[in-house]
């Protein structure tokens, strides 16, 4: 297929767009939760936000004490979101039982909450789409458009927007915070660059304020920010902001004596070999599971043909597979009710009963990782390590890098790996993309049918 020929007219993404809103719509109406944990997160939040209405106040103060990982202040944007809703209920499918309690429990109070949050998700496609032209100018801004599409199709995306969860809000604010930069980046005078400064750091600092792991995203974004400017106006400024954006979260959590984060081991409170082992193998695993339109793209002669084995390229693969079988060797993934583990690990213990098919895997997802700390850009080790560290408890999710992974390795990775809105490769890689998308909501609608 010659995908140079590839045009999508403004006719046509108004009526993809509008046919995949419908299904959101669809989804909505009901109870659509392909990833099985969405429903499990949202009786979660309910008891989060029942307890929020009744004295926001006295939320804050007692939140340590409710064994909740999510952020406090999530939840108290959802109560006073919700406030506007009072009194007013949405009749919404209650077939569907959460945990043994049927929705019309709550069904009808949260569900223009919902109906609200879904809206609001349905905006990210667009904001990535505006990341894109202000990365890709010379591109078809069609073809770009398409391409944010995938973001719609995103079987975790979809559950989450339905479910009000945290992540979709995140991704909002975080893709913000990234538009801002590219902006920043291609402007030339200084009062607006300021500007896009001064908007980055507080979206960045939304993000970290719904999920606060996203803070050590301003890591990179210093980082970046220091390497194109130096020591200037604009990185104090980013410096400044930061420090004042964050000592509202800082003052609650340290001073106040509010860690709400230590319920389970983590990279940060209990570090150990097994816990770092574990976390970076399923991390990997799942990398790849999203990186396959990636692959397909390079997967041609050219690269074929300049793949040489010499003395650099034998050290690399003997380093990766030495870090691989260190990590395999103190691999212990637990086994709980809260599940996570990725499609391959789950897959091994599926169909073989053992963890051999996920360290087969593992061998070839770690090279990717290699890969980027070989290639020695610092700025894409520091967004590797930033992502590692996105699930730092022994319990790791594909709702974690999905769609982000393909959102950041679009936007911000400088690896040629991921190089593939070129002239050349963009419009077959918008069909690769979505297609395996398609394939990947294909995969979770089975796989949940079955279950069900």
């Amino acid at each position: 297929m010659n995908y140079n020929n590839l045009k999508i007219s403004n006719l046509q993404l108004i009526i993809v767009y509008s046919l995949l809103y419908l299904t959101m719509l669809f989804g909505f109406y009901s109870n659509e939760n392909l990833t099985g944990g969405a429903i499990r997160d949202f009786s979660s939040y309910v008891q989060m936000l029942n307890i929020a209405k009744k004295d926001l106040f006295e939320f804050f103060n007692i939140f340590s004490n409710l064994s909740m990982d999510h952020s406090p202040f999530y939840f108290a944007l959802m109560t006073v979101v919700q406030s506007f809703f009072d009194g007013i209920t949405l009749n919404v499918n209650t077939n569907t039982k959460i945990y043994h309690h049927h929705l019309d429990v709550y069904g009808a109070e949260y569900g223009l909450l919902r109906l609200f949050y879904l809206h609001l998700s349905v905006v990210i496609p667009l904001i990535f789409y505006f990341c894109l032209r202000e990365k890709y100018k010379e591109l078809d801004k069609n073809i770009l458009f398409l391409i944010s599409l995938f973001i719609l199709i995103s079987p975790c995306f979809r559950s989450y927007a339905i479910w009000a969860g945290d992540l979709n809000l995140a991704l909002l604010f975080l893709l913000l915070g990234i538009l801002f930069y590219l902006k920043f980046t291609n402007e030339l005078e200084l009062k607006k660059q300021l500007i896009f400064i001064f908007l980055n750091v507080l979206f960045i600092a939304l993000s970290a304020y719904v999920r606060p792991i996203y803070s050590l995203f301003s890591i990179f974004f210093f980082y970046k920010i220091f390497l194109l400017k130096g020591f200037n106006k604009q990185l104090i400024l980013f410096c400044l902001l930061n420090i004042i954006f964050s000592f509202p979260a800082i003052y609650y959590v340290f001073i106040l004596d509010n860690i709400f984060f230590t319920w389970a081991n983590n990279f940060f409170m209990d570090p150990t070999l097994v816990l770092y082992s574990t976390n970076i193998l399923i991390s990997s695993s799942i990398f790849l599971f999203y990186l396959f339109p990636f692959i397909m793209i390079k997967n041609d002669k050219n690269i074929i043909n300049s793949i040489k084995i010499n003395t650099k390229q034998i050290l690399f693969l003997s380093t990766s597979f030495l870090i691989t079988t260190f990590f395999i060797y103190n691999f212990n993934y637990p086994i709980t009710s809260l599940g996570g583990g990725g499609i391959f690990y789950k897959a091994s213990q599926l169909l073989f009963n053992n963890n051999y098919l996920f360290y087969f895997i593992c061998f070839f997802s770690f090279l990717f990782f290699s890969k980027i700390f070989f290639d020695k850009d610092i700025g894409d080790i520091l967004l590797l390590l930033i992502l590692i560290c996105l699930d730092p408890d022994p319990f790791v999710y594909h709702k974690t890098f999905d769609p982000l992974l393909v959102c950041i390795a679009l936007l911000l990775f400088n690896n040629r790996f991921f190089n593939c809105l070129t002239e050349e490769n963009y419009k077959r890689f918008s069909v690769y993309l979505i297609s395996y998308y398609f394939l990947i909501l294909i995969i979770y609608f089975v796989i949940r049918t079955s279950i069900n």
